[in-house]
């Protein structure tokens, strides 16, 4: 959370999903859903609704 808000480091987004992705990758929901949300307005990867949506159920 501290590189997408910019808490105690420079705002970096993707640093952000590189560390979201890692968390998902682990089976945490949260990291998933957040993956999800990155994809849904391009913060740090390319644009792309269809694996948003796919990253939102399997987080829920």
């Amino acid at each position: 959370m501290c590189y997408l808000w910019g808490n105690c480091v420079d705002r970096d987004h993707v640093e952000a999903f590189q560390w979201f992705h890692k968390s998902a990758w682990q089976g945490n929901r949260n990291g998933q859903y957040r993956v999800g949300i990155c994809y849904w307005y391009g913060q740090g990867v390319a644009r792309d609704q269809e694996e948003a949506t796919n990253c939102f159920l399997e987080s829920a």
